[in-house]
């Protein structure tokens, strides 16, 4: 990706303007000069993200909503080359997610498994929605490649499963699944 766009911008230097790999017309231009910097990304981390979001949907001529409708990946790479023309060596945020596994005292012997961003938002929602109450987190863990881990555990208790993200099976056999495949998704 980066060397077709420096490719393009190569021959487009005296306009600096070119279009990425998803089609967006870019304008570096617009940019104004030491906007972006590593010692403000050192500095200042919510400042640098804010002023490198705000400078990626400068550069592409769209809206901050529409910019935030675009794919993570399309922003990924409009945020890329804003850095790139600031010289600052751009690294994805990672979000690690959470893997949770639920229960219900009206449901004895099952448990559901399940991913979440917030663990609290997620335990309230599912309490919201019910008369009594009785949700039960029994497990979470935060997973790097949170869907292999999942994954994973769908598959081995694909015959246990009741509906959805439900399965008919202990919580603790599927803590212990967990436990064993945490060194490779952590």
């Amino acid at each position: 990706m980066k060397d077709s766009v420096r490719q393009q911008q190569s021959k487009n230097r005296s306009s600096d303007v070119y279009k990425t790999e998803s089609g967006f017309q870019i304008n570096l231009s617009l940019l104004p000069a030491g906007r972006l910097s590593e010692e403000l990304k050192v500095a200042n981390v919510k400042r640098f993200w804010n002023t490198l979001d705000t400078s990626a949907k400068q550069v592409s001529g769209i809206t901050m909503r529409c910019f935030w409708k675009l794919k993570k990946t399309e922003r990924d790479e409009l945020r890329e080359i804003v850095c790139d023309h600031y010289n600052v060596q751009y690294t994805r945020p990672v979000s690690k997610r959470w893997v949770y596994i639920m229960t219900h005292p009206s449901f004895p012997g099952s448990c559901k498994v399940g991913i979440t961003n917030n663990v609290r938002t997620r335990l309230f929602q599912y309490q919201v929605g019910c008369p009594i109450r009785a949700y039960r987190l029994e497990y979470a863990r935060q997973y790097q490649d949170v869907d292999g881990a999942v994954e994973t555990v769908y598959q081995r208790l694909d015959d246990k499963r009741l509906k959805g993200e439900w399965f008919e099976v202990p919580a603790t056999e599927v803590i212990e699944m967990l436990t064993e495949l945490s060194e490779g998704y952590e």
